[in-house]
């Protein structure tokens, strides 16, 4: 039987414990902190952050507007721009992007619509 490492709230912070055999074995200390772990991927949230803040603002969304369409508050969109750690940021990316498509899409098909009522 394989090991299973584990990390649940009751296990004092930054201890790692591995299962094996039904007994709990304390393996040692985590590697990297809540602040290294910022750190290192500071830089990609920037970088994603920017993209999806100067796409909204190319189309001229505001972003009160695209958060609530989102669903959260917008100064949890504005940290996520920002790239700021934001809890679910991979969650809030997939729906930004599924809400940009959203829109593109809407408004092609507006144009088409007019251009077969201009016909």
């Amino acid at each position: 039987m394989g090991t299973k490492t584990i990390y649940t709230p009751e296990l004092p912070e930054g201890m790692v414990f591995k299962l094996r055999g039904g007994n709990v074995v304390f393996i040692g200390e985590k590697n990297h902190s809540k602040d290294t772990f910022i750190q290192e991927n500071q830089t990609e949230w920037k970088d994603v952050g920017q993209k999806y803040k100067a796409i909204r603002e190319d189309r001229e969304y505001s972003l009160s507007f695209v958060a609530y369409e989102l669903g959260i508050s917008a100064s949890r969109l504005k940290r996520f721009e920002e790239g700021e750690p934001v809890t679910s940021s991979k969650l809030i990316q997939a729906a930004y992007s599924h809400f940009l498509n959203f829109w593109e899409l809407r408004s092609d098909m507006n144009k088409v619509l007019r251009g077969y009522e201009n016909k």
